[in-house]
């Protein structure tokens, strides 16, 4: 008795783990559409009082100063750690 993997075995887990890729693809594609959006009605009160020649409220420039800790949270995380993000979040705004 063997204990060998068959091809037709192998192309099945083969095509199974493509299929799960796919999918995490698509997960990811759908909630990058969502992030564009909302990060777009986070930044429009920005651009109407830009356009309207007008002073940023301090609500508008809170919730911006929010989103660039934020920001920098994950840009310190992806490239350091948990130290250098805190310290890149706190540091930042």
């Amino acid at each position: 008795m063997g204990c060998g993997v068959s091809a037709a075995q192998l192309g099945a887990g083969l095509s199974a783990a493509c299929a799960v890729l796919a999918a995490w693809e698509a997960i990811g594609l759908a909630q990058a559409a969502q992030l564009t959006r909302r990060l777009g009605l986070v930044l429009a009160p920005l651009r109407v009082a830009d356009r309207a020649g007008q002073d940023v409220t301090t609500a508008v420039r809170r919730r911006l100063i929010a989103l660039l800790a934020a920001t920098l949270l994950c840009a310190g995380w992806l490239v350091g750690g948990v130290w250098p993000a805190l310290a890149a979040s706190t540091a930042g705004p």
